[in-house]
């Protein structure tokens, strides 16, 4: 008996409900992960589009991140375009494209610089993702690295997150806005239309995260309110929902500090305050 076959294969649950979690996604025609016992090795991803490859990469890692609780450095997610699943002998180019492990300390710098790149942002939230594999290196240099992951199998995270705010103006005097929500290892998403004016789009914002998260089975939810508010010099979106789930009515109020734009932060005030009323 073949003792190699005998042996299952790791994190077989966790891959297969990562490929459904990413193939959700809008954009993405295929979706194929490599995983060693140690982790994830590599990612490929068809995307519909250049103008969806653009921003792939990002979404991708916001979803595992989100919907399973894993990080992945960008150097391992490898998006390009096209109509077909990826052959596998692009796949192989793509997951063994580095150089071997030689263990020079300028290997051992790349790698310090990727986990770095990892913890504090850095490039990695910027776009489309490179195709440079990231340099192996010896177990003992992999002690801290966050997809080294002991557990033997992983679960997806029970509270929703907010993967993505995508705000488009048509030019006929509207504002539409799609928002993507992880919850339970799905990607939930529900676009909401507003009039081209200050604010609207925070409005419209809040309220396509209220019907995301409806479409993934929070029902009875709805938008009471939003507005914002400086607390402290700094300014904050608060929104109130209701909940109306049968045998009781419930209310909860969500805040996000307003970094980046307020679209965003209306949409994370929403999951906020709806991870109460789960």
């Amino acid at each position: 008996m073949d003792s190699r076959r005998s042996q299952p294969q790791p994190h077989t649950d966790f891959v297969r409900q990562a490929e459904t979690l990413i193939r959700s996604l809008d954009g993405v025609l295929h979706a194929r992960i490599h995983a060693g016992h140690a982790g994830i090795d590599a990612i490929h991803v068809v995307a519909a589009d250049d103008r969806a490859a653009a921003a792939l990469a990002a979404h991708v890692r916001s979803a595992l991140l989100a919907g399973l609780a894993t990080p992945v450095v960008p150097a391992r997610i490898h998006v390009r375009t096209g109509a077909a699943a990826p052959r596998p002998d692009d796949e192989a180019r793509g997951h063994n494209g580095g150089s071997a492990p030689t263990g020079h300390p300028a290997d051992r710098a790349d790698l310090r610089r990727d986990r770095l790149r990892l913890v504090h942002g850095g490039e990695a939230d910027g776009g489309a993702a490179t195709a440079v594999a990231v340099p192996a290196a010896r177990p003992a240099d992999l002690d801290d690295d966050p997809l080294r992951a002991t557990a033997a199998t992983r679960t997806p995270v029970l509270r929703a997150r907010l993967v993505a705010v995508d705000i488009r103006s048509p030019g006929d005097g509207r504002v539409v806005c799609r928002v993507s929500i992880a919850w339970n290892g799905q990607v939930h998403r529900a676009d909401a239309i507003a009039v081209d004016l200050p604010g609207a789009a925070a409005q419209a914002a809040a309220q396509a995260a209220v019907r995301a998260l409806a479409g993934a089975g929070l029902h009875g939810i709805e938008l009471n309110g939003l507005r914002e508010v400086e607390i402290a010099g700094k300014d904050y979106v608060v929104v109130a929902l209701r909940r109306d789930d049968g045998p009781m009515v419930r209310h909860r109020s969500g805040s996000a500090l307003m970094f980046g734009t307020a679209e965003r932060s209306a949409a994370e005030a929403v999951v906020d305050a709806a991870n109460e009323l789960i």
